[in-house]
């Protein structure tokens, strides 16, 4: 028997977030590395949803505790994918 190697939308949808997520994170170091230099592990910060559904950057562990970042007045941060591509923005004041 054949298998078929098609993915199903949910599937791709599935994997579209996780792309997304993954740009979120990248976007995030990127904005903070001057403050977080290798004091980070990968799973100090995630990206989670609000009451309201808004994907919202959470930090924990080590990076929680960096000065700068708990200096910070206001973040924001935006996630969006169309077909093979996904992008993430993070804005953060501090």
């Amino acid at each position: 028997m054949k298998k078929s190697s098609t993915v199903s939308l949910v599937e791709c949808g599935k994997y579209r977030s996780y792309a997304a997520r993954f740009a979120a994170k990248e976007a995030i170091y990127k904005a903070l590395s001057p403050f977080i230099k290798d004091e980070y592990n990968y799973t100090d910060y995630e990206v989670i949803k609000n009451e309201k559904g808004k994907p919202i950057a959470k930090f924990n562990g080590k990076l929680a505790e960096i000065k700068e970042i708990k200096d910070i007045k206001y973040h924001d941060l935006s996630l969006s994918h169309e077909g093979d591509y996904a992008i993430a923005t993070y804005v953060a004041e501090i």
